[in-house]
């Protein structure tokens, strides 16, 4: 899977729920892709939080509706806790 935005993160794992082999290629040193290097400081998503949310993680609820992109990264690495990817990734690739 290339990169470890949102996108990337819900393939890999669903890739994996099925049975394959999957690597998360990511260029940077985080999760989060354009959320952490395409975006402004004072960024907040467009969606709401509910329904920016995935459907096996809910999101915080003391973030705010419309999360800064600080929030969003850090519900991000809550997945890759909760659903064991970090093993799956390759930071700097």
């Amino acid at each position: 899977v290339i990169g470890a935005g949102p996108s990337g993160l819900v393939a890999a794992k669903h890739l994996r729920d099925v049975g394959y082999t999957v690597t998360i290629l990511e260029r940077s040193s985080k999760v989060g892709g354009t959320f952490v290097h395409k975006a402004y400081d004072d960024a907040r998503l467009v969606s709401s939080k509910y329904l920016t949310a995935f459907s096996d993680l809910r999101s915080p609820t003391t973030a705010a509706d419309h999360m800064s992109l600080p929030e969003y990264v850090a519900y991000l690495e809550e997945y890759c806790d909760r659903q064991e990817l970090w093993s799956l990734m390759r930071f700097g690739t």
